[in-house]
């Protein structure tokens, strides 16, 4: 688990004003969405699902690219 100075280094000036109580709970809320994101990930190996690679990957609404 991260340590509480290892949040702040991490976030630097965004975490100027937050109390060691709302760093805790960002950092737990963090741990949430990885837990989530992990799952996900095992779920979708796990069914053979592929993700297309980041090289052929077009994200959504790109403009047509010239093909000559």
């Amino acid at each position: 688990m991260l340590s509480l100075e290892e949040c702040r280094k991490i976030l630097g000036d965004q975490a100027r004003g937050l109390s060691d109580a709302e760093l805790d709970h960002l950092r737990q809320q963090l741990y949430g969405v990885a837990d989530i994101a992990i799952s996900c990930f095992l779920t979708r190996r796990d069914e053979g699902v592929t993700l297309p690679s980041k090289a052929t990957a077009t994200p959504p609404n790109a403009p047509e690219r010239n093909r000559s």
